[in-house]
């Protein structure tokens, strides 16, 4: 497993600004992340961002409010055929899981989790209160939690275990992603 830890506040252009270059990561930054990925070897490459990195539907903080570098980069893992990517991001006061299989050849997650510390939080009623990018029964709500991340198996069979756990400790839920499943199909 190899982690890619951003930076999505410093590089951000405000939200409304009209200019054709606008992201929430940089070049620099961009240009970083995609020649790391091209040259690990990880089974696992996890990109960690604040906010939110696959989520088309929030209308907070998120990797959608710039849909030109978002897009460009995902072109980026398709056309590089880089494999075993997902996502953690927290800042929405609750955890869920995503999974969207439209914009790679695999399927790519984004594991949610906050808070451990914080208010809570709910999705946004009117635009994703029923995500259908969302894996059923992994929203948790109006309590503290944290995610983990556990790593399994033999070599070329390794699995990722993702768990939201209550501060009190009582696992919410747990979703297991195989190796297989962020391959490119060959």
């Amino acid at each position: 497993v190899e982690f890619f830890l951003l930076d999505n506040r410093f590089h951000r252009s405000p939200k409304e600004s009209t200019e054709a270059d606008r992201g929430m990561l940089g070049e620099k930054q961009l240009h970083w992340l995609r020649e790391s990925l091209q040259s690990s070897n990880a089974t696992f490459k996890i990109i960690v961002g604040g906010n939110q990195m696959i989520n088309p539907l929030t209308p907070w903080e998120a990797w959608a409010e710039y849909p030109e570098e978002q897009k460009r980069f995902f072109e980026f893992l398709k056309s590089s055929k880089i494999e075993g990517v997902l996502f953690i991001s927290g800042d929405r006061h609750y955890a869920e899981l995503l999974k969207r299989n439209d914009l790679t050849e695999y399927p790519l997650y984004d594991f949610t989790s906050s808070p451990l510390s914080a208010g809570n939080s709910r999705p946004n009623k009117d635009k994703e209160a029923n995500n259908p990018y969302r894996v059923n029964g992994t929203l948790v709500l109006d309590v503290k939690n944290f995610g983990m991340i556990e790593v399994s198996g033999k070599a070329k069979e390794r699995k990722l275990t993702l768990k939201s756990i209550a501060g009190s400790g009582k696992e919410h839920w747990r979703h297991e992603i195989t190796e297989g499943e962020l391959k490119v199909k060959k």
